[in-house]
């Protein structure tokens, strides 16, 4: 579990100006100011809150995996270049921004945000790494 937030943690996050803050992270301000409320809040972990994705019992590991397999997730964090799913195996798994849209995005947040449950398609494995990639583009479909 997480443990109690120390002090200067929490003197920092009240610190916060979430409006440049917001804009810097292209979030609105009350998205922010929730977070920030969030995270002050003690004793709780946020991905409590999250709706627990209908994991699949027999995907428990990468081995597990097979390209262009349908799975079900939940979005743990969106970054330039793409976002993580959980998609109930030890790594989380990378969506990267080129396999969110057939169309043009700036920002892998114009599609997802953390929290989102997603359906994804396993696209690439690397064992070596311990890395998966999905997309969110089913495989071979016909425009």
């Amino acid at each position: 579990g997480i443990t109690e937030m120390d002090e200067d943690a929490q003197s920092k996050l009240k610190q916060i100006d979430t409006v440049s803050m917001a804009q810097e992270l292209e979030i609105g301000p009350e998205t922010l100011k929730d977070i920030v409320a969030d995270l002050l809040k003690p004793g709780r972990d946020l991905r409590d809150s999250f709706d627990a994705p209908v994991l699949r019992q027999d995907v428990l590991d990468l081995k597990d995996l097979k390209i262009g397999q349908k799975l079900e997730g939940v979005v743990r964090n969106v970054v330039d270049f793409g976002a993580f799913v959980d998609i109930g195996i030890h790594e989380d798994g990378l969506i990267h921004i080129s396999q969110m849209s057939q169309q043009f995005i700036k920002h892998p947040s114009q599609v997802v945000s953390v929290g989102d449950l997603v359906t994804v398609w396993v696209y690439k494995i690397d064992l070596e790494r311990e890395k998966v990639n999905l997309s969110l583009l089913a495989p071979h479909e016909s425009d």
